[in-house]
Formats: structure tokens, sequence, C-alpha cells
């Protein structure tokens, strides 16, 4: 995922989910007493979550049905119909 794509998916999110997502990950989401604004929540979550060696230990840790899913979902471009997927 490039960073521009990755930037982009976390800005969809809610403020406050990201600060969850922050959180459930360990990570430190205020300075201060000050918390962090949604840019710098995303431009943290970016720095920890989007690195190869994280999406290699994920994609390592897939069950084989769950590795088939992703591979064939990527190989389609990233999305298609759930009645396809489901076949």
């Amino acid at each position: 995922m490039t960073t521009s794509s990755s930037t982009a998916l976390l800005n969809t999110y809610h403020v406050d989910t990201l600060f969850e997502l922050a959180e459930a990950h360990g990570l430190n989401v205020s300075v201060g007493k000050k918390k962090l604004s949604k840019a710098e929540l995303v431009v943290l979550l970016q720095g920890e979550l989007f690195t190869a060696a994280r999406v290699q230990a994920n994609y390592a840790a897939l069950g084989e049905p769950e590795r088939t899913v992703l591979n064939y979902l990527l190989y389609r471009g990233g999305s298609m119909r759930k009645d396809a997927l489901a076949r």
C-alpha cells in the first residue's frame, strides 16, 4: 500500500476510532495532557501499521483459507462482489 493510499484509508475513519486503534496497538496518543490531532494520529498509525515487517507478519499468521481469500482479492484488484467471493 502506498503512503497516499494508506493516508486516504486512515482518513476515512473518525478520530475516535483512530484513537482506539492506536491505543489497541499500545501507541501513545497524547503529548503531555493534549491528545493528538487526527492528522497526527494518521501519521503515527501510518508509521506503525503499514510497515513491511508488520504486513508480512500478519500475512504469515493467516490461516490457509484467509490467505487464499486475501490472495484472490488482491488478484482481483482489491474488490469484488460478495457472492462471487463466496464461490
